[in-house]
């Protein structure tokens, strides 16, 4: 056997997300961009593929038009994504279909405090190869 270690080839990975269902609303739960902002399960969150460009990472979450401002990921750059809860508290993420190779994150929906707000919202990436 070779020293290297073989690339997984699955495309479509499963994640596991845990809460601390024991404490509902207590502090292990609350992000610190959101003030008493509880959060209870994979719904609560978006699954977006980055853009690279000029050596960085992005991910439209928002728009600025004429009309007004909106905030959180558009539904067209949304990625499907099932989830099945296997003990309180503790759930499976699957994507919907498998992912092609590039760098993807799970964004936490929580909206910006207006326009002229900042938006600070944790996001958790991996690569697809």
């Amino acid at each position: 056997m070779s020293g290297s270690t073989p690339i997984d080839t699955n495309a479509t990975p499963k994640f596991y997300f845990f809460f601390d269902d024991e404490s509902k609303g207590q502090e292990s739960n609350i992000w610190p961009s959101g003030a008493n902002t509880f959060v209870a399960s994979p719904a609560e969150f978006t699954l977006v593929e980055f853009e690279s460009r000029k050596g960085r990472r992005e991910a439209r979450a928002g728009s600025l038009k004429i009309a007004g401002a909106k905030s959180g990921v558009m539904d067209k750059d949304r990625i499907p994504f099932s989830s099945k809860e296997v003990r309180p508290g503790h759930y499976e993420v699957t994507p919907a279909a498998p992912l092609p190779p590039g760098e993807y994150c799970f964004i936490f929906s929580l909206g910006a405090g207006g326009t002229n707000s900042a938006m600070t919202v944790p996001i958790f990436d991996f690569s697809v190869r």
